[in-house]
């Protein structure tokens, strides 16, 4: 794979857990050593969104409330962690934070902006969590894009 290095962009998607730890240590590594920029992109989950609607619809607005401040607060967590790494390189980065369904958004922003790679962890799923796990690699790895798709373990 070659990536071209005189305008080349990474799309990197950051969601404040531990197991992105590693894939903004990696994106960032990359954007330094090949002159990249990178784009980091968190995107509010629609999975507790329609949860905070059904709370909303039985007319509990100071749970909803709750809901959308607990979204705020993992937003700005997982912009923090990625910032505070970014800060240690001399790249180029921006943030942009979405809603929405994770793999629908983040397939929109792969299709609606050039991007060389894209790059995202992978947490590691055992047991019963791995039948419950959303798993956005792999939705992404089977959407079929056109964007090489990094994914770095846990």
């Amino acid at each position: 794979m070659v990536i071209r290095t005189e305008s080349g962009r990474v799309l990197l998607a950051i969601d404040g857990e531990p197991h992105s730890d590693n894939a903004i240590q990696g994106a960032l590594e990359l954007a330094d050593d090949f002159q990249l920029e990178v784009v980091a992109v968190h995107v509010k989950d629609h999975y507790v969104k329609q949860f905070f609607n059904e709370i909303y619809a039985q007319g509990r607005e100071e749970y909803l409330e709750h809901v959308q401040a607990c979204l705020e607060v993992s937003a700005r967590e997982a912009i923090a962690r990625f910032e505070t790494e970014a800060r240690k390189y001399d790249i180029k980065w921006t943030i942009k934070v979405l809603e929405g369904d994770p793999a629908e958004q983040i397939q929109s922003e792969i299709h609606s902006f050039q991007y060389n790679l894209m790059v995202l962890g992978r947490k590691q799923n055992r047991g019963s969590s791995l039948w419950r796990s959303r798993d956005l690699p792999e939705k992404l790895l089977s959407a079929r894009n056109d964007v090489p798709i990094l994914i770095i373990p846990q």
